[in-house]
């Protein structure tokens, strides 16, 4: 994976070693996360991190991204795939809730 200015000018940095999916920009548009091969990685302009082991399955192939990093940068939402797994859309949900109550 590369980072690269735009527009430019300015030249092509390698940012991973082993490749990646998914990167994904700080709200501050300083830190690059993306996920490796195992690990889920951090760029910043002057380093890279290892943060922790990536044991998540991957989205189907052809998904959007299927993971954020919350404003503060310290805590991670990740979706868990399986290939059984059904997503149910709940329209009107705040109407059920009250006729719940």
């Amino acid at each position: 994976m590369y980072v690269q200015p735009l527009p430019g000018p300015g030249r092509r940095v390698r940012v991973s070693v082993n490749g990646g999916v998914e990167p994904l920009w700080s709200r501050q548009g300083t830190t690059l996360y993306f996920r490796g091969p195992s690990r889920v990685m951090q760029v910043d302009i002057v380093k890279r991190d290892s943060l922790f082991l990536d044991v998540m399955d991957r989205a189907p192939s052809g998904s959007r991204r299927n993971w954020d990093v919350m404003p503060n940068g310290h805590e991670f939402l990740m979706v868990q795939w399986r290939a059984t797994d059904r997503v149910s859309v709940v329209v009107n949900w705040p109407r059920l809730l009250e006729q719940k109550n």
